[in-house]
């Protein structure tokens, strides 16, 4: 049992569950996309097929702090990607539309520790896909899946890995009285969360959601989504026969607000709503969620953002974690020929408290707190039609006194939390 409850000390931090709750990933706009006019036309269907290679510099594959026993370990990866799109957008009785993605790694390292990096060597992908009948039509009926098989080294020093096996089935209905402007959507989703090497994480979802949508302008919207859902882990985390860890959750979340453009250049995001994570032991999320966002078009190929973003993700650690962002981003186009992006965020992280003691352990601090710090900015190149090269930076940096320890007959071991990690990558893409 210490082997379990360690290994679960050491990456509760980590793991964030997809597809499940507020999604952290940030609102904003994009500058206009070229990619409309490329594709294979067949019959009623538009295809289009794509080639993507990467190599990337990692400075921290496994997350690591210099203080913990093994320290950060650089590595070099290959990155291949096919990939598949198709949908008939003109269909009248039924919209189809499929996405398919591999994603095949090598990794190399060198020093005493390459065999490791090197095991991380890994095939994953996605699909997706999604009818839509009587698209047309006021009553609007739709089924989807998707499925990926997400590639993810530890935050320690191992050859297994967090890859886990990620699947979505859903459907739902759609009322229509005006399909262009406004629209209700009521559906289901079954979520099944699976990890190759780490089964203390297995977890299912049950998801209901209500989307509604009203465009009282040509680029603007006012929204109201609200979402239900029940998850419930495989197997609880017990010690003498006591849960500490893994309790089920039915959490629930309202938002609603505005998006979209209010003159011809300036675009915000304000929307703010209430979310709990109701879980069923321990510490749960009750409390605001909100997004503001506020951009300006200095032309049709130049835009700044910047903006805040409050909301709660479910956690192995803790039971949540909740997160104020602010985050700012800039894009330019030069000659229809260069994309230049660059994002800078930072976020205050706070998970739940830990209410079980478990014999050996102690926290430097409970409940956690982190703050995250990150900076990315891509040069991308489309030579011709069919060919573009992008060259990036990326950098993440987690500040934090957390840590956990663990005292024994043969010692005591402490883990970390904070760690820095830096990304360089290059990458050629080709696509019809």
């Amino acid at each position: 049992m210490r082997c379990r409850i360690s290994v679960l000390l050491v990456f509760w931090g980590m793991i964030v569950l997809p597809g499940v709750g507020m999604a952290q990933s940030l609102p904003g706009q994009r500058l206009p996309d070229q990619k409309e006019d490329r594709g294979i036309r067949s019959g009623a269907f538009r295809i289009w097929p794509s080639f993507f290679f990467e190599t990337r510099y990692d400075s921290n594959l496994f997350r690591a702090n210099a203080d913990d026993s093994i320290g950060p370990l650089a590595a070099t990866i290959f990155r291949f990607i096919p990939g598949l799109q198709l949908r008939n957008p003109d269909a009248t009785l039924v919209e189809l539309f499929f996405a398919a993605q591999g994603d095949f790694r090598i990794y190399s390292a060198s020093g005493s520790h390459a065999g490791t990096v090197e095991s991380q060597k890994n095939l994953g992908g996605r699909a997706q896909a999604r009818a839509q009948f009587f698209p047309r039509n006021f009553f609007q009926v739709f089924v989807e899946d998707s499925f990926e098989r997400a590639l993810q080294s530890r935050n320690q020093v191992d050859k297994a890995t967090f890859t886990r096996l990620y699947n979505l089935a859903g459907g739902g209905i759609r009322l229509a009285p005006a399909p262009d402007a406004l629209t209700f959507d009521l559906g289901y989703k079954f979520i099944r969360d699976t990890f190759e090497d780490f089964g203390s994480a297995d977890i299912s979802t049950h998801q209901f959601y209500l989307r509604s949508r009203w465009k009282f302008f040509p680029r603007t919207e006012a929204f109201l989504n609200a979402d239900a859902a029940i998850r419930k882990y495989d197997s609880p985390v017990e010690l003498g026969g006591v849960q500490i860890g893994n309790f089920s959750s039915t959490p629930v979340w309202v938002k609603g607000g505005l998006n979209g453009y209010i003159t011809r250049r300036l675009f915000v995001t304000l929307d703010a709503g209430w979310g709990s994570s109701m879980h069923e032991e321990g510490a749960s999320y009750n409390g605001v969620l909100a997004d503001a966002l506020v951009g300006y078009s200095l032309s049709k190929t130049l835009l700044v953002q910047g903006g805040y973003t409050r909301g709660f993700e479910e956690s192995l650690f803790g039971n949540f974690f909740a997160s104020d962002t602010v985050h700012a981003n800039a894009q330019a186009r030069l000659f229809r020929l260069v994309t230049l992006e660059a994002s800078c965020r930072y976020g205050f992280i706070k998970y739940g408290r830990i209410e079980a003691a478990i014999p050996g352990y102690t926290y430097s601090e409970n409940p956690r707190k982190d703050q995250l710090l990150g900076a990315n900015a891509t040069v991308g190149v489309d030579f011709v039609r069919y060919l573009g090269v992008n060259l990036g930076v990326d950098y993440t940096r987690v500040m934090t006194d957390f840590s956990s320890t663990y005292a024994g007959a043969s010692g005591s071991v402490t883990d970390h939390g904070a760690f820095d990690k830096l990304e360089v990558f290059g990458n050629v893409v080709v696509r019809y």
